[in-house]
């Protein structure tokens, strides 16, 4: 899951509200979730796809980053 941070890495109100929802996701369904750094998604996915809304791009490149850091 994504969790937008604030450039400088801090929490931002939307991470925060992004955290508790993971919480609520792995109390409820007894599974893990991973956050994942989703800062600069939306603008690479804006890039990749000038003529769409960048949702389902931004999504993919956050499910790539998990891929390749996942250990």
């Amino acid at each position: 899951m994504g969790l937008p941070l604030n450039m400088d890495g801090t929490q931002s109100e939307m991470a925060e509200r992004a955290q508790r929802f993971a919480a609520t996701l792995r109390n409820r369904h007894a599974q893990p979730v991973e956050l994942i750094d989703e800062r600069l998604t939306t603008r690479e996915a804006k890039r990749l796809q000038p003529d769409g809304d960048g949702h389902s791009v931004a999504a993919a490149l956050i499910a790539e980053t998990w891929l390749t850091e996942a250990p």
